[in-house]
C-alpha cells in the first residue's frame, strides 16, 4: 500500500544538542525515508545549527531553513510554506518522537485523512521533580480535553499532525501568539467544523523544564498565552472560559487517579509544584491582562 508523504517540522531555536537528539530519532523512523521529510526552521538562532541537520543527510531528506527571531508560531508556518508533504507533523527540538511515531499518525490517517491528530507527549526525564510534574499535569490536562479519543480539543504541537491542505486553508499558526500557538490553532481548526482525534499510539518523548525557574516560566508564559488565547476566542465566538473552569473543578479528584501510578516525589513536593503551578498561570494571565489596559488607555 501506499504510505502517505510526510513533512515533519522542527521549530528550533539556539539548542544545537537537544536538535541532534531529536533528528536522531527521526533517523530511526520505522516509516520509509522516501516517503517524509524534515523541515528544521532556524528561528533566527545566535549559534549554528545547520551542522545538526547536516549530519543525517544520508539518512533522510533534511531541510534547513532560517529565519529572522520571530517566535514558535511564525517558524512553523515557515515551515508549513515550504512542506511538499500531504500531511504535516510537528515536534520540538527537545522532543524524541517515537520509532513508530509516524507508522502510527499513518496508520490513523489512513482511516479519518481529514481529521487532525495528536498523541502523547511523555516524559524522558523522570527523575526531576519539575519535568515529572509538568508531564503529571499535561497527562491531566490530556485526560480531560481529549476523552473521548475521537473529540479531542487540546493537542500540543510536539505531537501534533494536520492535512497540509486543511492547514494552510485555516491560515496556519497565529503568528500573535509567543506561546499556546498550539491551543489557538486547535480551538480553530474546531471552529471551522474539523475534528480532532488523540491517538495513544503516536508516542513522542519530551523533556520538561528541569529548574525551578524554568518550570515557574513555562507557567507564566501559558499564563499569557491563555488571556490571548481567550480574547481571540471570544472575538469569533467560539468559547468562553466555562470549559477551563469544569477542568479546575474536577482537577483534584482527577489528578488523584493519574497520580497514584508514580509516588517517587513526596506529596508535600507535589502540592508545592502544583500550587507554583496556578500562581505562575495565574499571574502571566494578569500581567498580559495589565499590558491590554495599558495597551487601551494609552490609545484613549
Amino acid at each position: 500500500m501506499e504510505k502517505p508523504f510526510f513533512s515533519v517540522v522542527i521549530p528550533t531555536f539556539n539548542r544545537p544538542g537537544p536538535l541532534t537528539c531529536c533528528l536522531a530519532a527521526l533517523a530511526v523512523q520505522d516509516y520509509p525515508a522516501r516517503d517524509f521529510e524534515v523541515i528544521v526552521v532556524d528561528d533566527g538562532s545566535r549559534v549554528p545549527l545547520q551542522g545538526a541537520a547536516a549530519l543525517f543527510a544520508d539518512r533522510m531528506t533534511v531541510r534547513f531553513l532560517t529565519q529572522a527571531h520571530g517566535g514558535v508560531a511564525r517558524a512553523r508556518n515557515t515551515g508549513m510554506a515550504a512542506a511538499q508533504g500531504k500531511f504535516l507533523a510537528f515536534t520540538d527540538d527537545d522532543c524524541l518522537p517515537a520509532p513508530d511515531w509516524l507508522s502510527a499518525l499513518a496508520a490513523q490517517f489512513a482511516a479519518t485523512p481529514e481529521d487532525g491528530l495528536g498523541g502523547p507527549l511523555i516524559s524522558s526525564v523522570t527523575a526531576n521533580s519539575y519535568s515529572w510534574a509538568f508531564h503529571l499535569i499535561l497527562s491531566t490536562v490530556y485526560a480531560y480535553f481529549n476523552t473521548p479519543h475521537d473529540a479531542a480539543c487540546m493537542l500540543a504541537a510536539a505531537n501534533l499532525a494536520l492535512p497540509a491542505e486543511g492547514l494552510r486553508a485555516l491560515g496556519g499558526f497565529d503568528e500573535g501568539f509567543t506561546c499556546s500557538e498550539d491551543r489557538e490553532v486547535c480551538d480553530r481548526w474546531l471552529a471551522r467544523g474539523g475534528r480532532l482525534r488523540y491517538v495513544p499510539a503516536a508516542r513522542v518523548y519530551h523533556r520538561g523544564p528541569e529548574t525551578f525557574g524554568q518550570y515557574c516560566r513555562r507557567y507564566f508564559g501559558y499564563g499569557r498565552g491563555a488571556y490571548r488565547f481567550f480574547r481571540v476566542r471570544a472575538a469569533r465566538g467560539s468559547g468562553s472560559l466555562w470549559p477551563d473552569i469544569g477542568f479546575y473543578a474536577g482537577f483534584l479528584p482527577l489528578l488523584r487517579r493519574v497520580s497514584a501510578r508514580d509516588r517517587q516525589f513526596s506529596r508535600t513536593r507535589l502540592v508545592f509544584l502544583l500550587f507554583m503551578w496556578q500562581v505562575m498561570n495565574v499571574s502571566g494571565f494578569f500581567w498580559e491582562w495589565l499590558g491590554a489596559r495599558l495597551r487601551l488607555n494609552g490609545k484613549a
